[in-house]
């Protein structure tokens, strides 16, 4: 029986995901420019403006697809307690429709429009989001048996993992004062026959886990948020 049950062991075993994390920060601080070039001195003399409670507008992500209903929802679930802590009244993300495309632009440019479009919709301040996501896929012995119908179906062959790095930062949408910032992390791993597995849903499932631990983070943070 044990030896059954290490058989079992090897075959779903396969390979392990080795991600990149390195290439990740390096495609973070490649969209990091977000300010406007400033001085130090200039940058120390800059001071909240907004009287609070302050609409907030989340940007859609520098890179990579929009934000998903249920990941809309999930930036929405902040709402509430940041109207408690006092800190604002209205958080709202931003719709595609309104943001100007960038082409292959990220980084400022991909800012910049989402700056206009926060100020279309009256927002004081804007979340700005980025995003990134790596995701990894290798099979184990089982794989043999995708070469049988039923095995596409059945065998549990092709491992997918992903991991999402997300920072975020709240700007001042006009003097681009920092008001907070925080970071999440999500993971995501699923063994699959291949007719179930999909790259695109392990890497949802895990930008998600991202927003989840980021929007912990930035909730407490700007609750602690003191104006004077």
């Amino acid at each position: 029986m044990k030896r059954s049950w290490l058989f079992a062991a090897l075959l779903l075993a396969g390979c392990s995901a080795s991600f990149k994390r390195h290439a990740m920060e390096d495609e973070l601080r490649a969209q990091a420019p977000i300010f406007d070039d400033q001085e130090i001195a200039a940058i120390e003399q800059l001071r909240p403006q907004i009287q609070l409670p302050m609409r907030i507008a989340v940007s859609q992500p520098l890179s990579g697809r929009p934000w998903s209903a249920a990941e809309i929802a999930e930036i929405g679930s902040w709402a509430e307690p940041l109207r408690r802590a006092g800190f604002a009244r209205q958080v709202s993300v931003l719709p595609a429709s309104l943001i100007d495309r960038c082409g292959s632009g990220t980084g400022r440019c991909a800012v910049d429009a989402n700056r206009k479009a926060a100020a279309r919709i009256g927002a004081d301040t804007l979340l700005v989001m980025n995003p990134v996501t790596q995701v990894e896929t290798y099979t184990n012995p089982l794989v043999l048996l995708d070469f049988a119908i039923v095995g596409l179906w059945l065998a549990p062959s092709h491992h997918t993992d992903a991991l999402a790095l997300l920072e975020g930062t709240l700007i001042d949408n006009r003097n681009q004062y920092v008001y907070a910032f925080a970071r999440g992390e999500g993971e995501h791993t699923s063994v699959r026959p291949l007719i179930y597995a999909s790259a695109s849903q392990a890497d949802l499932a895990a930008r998600a886990d991202a927003l989840r631990t980021f929007g912990k983070t930035f909730v407490h943070q700007a609750a602690q948020f003191d104006a004077e």
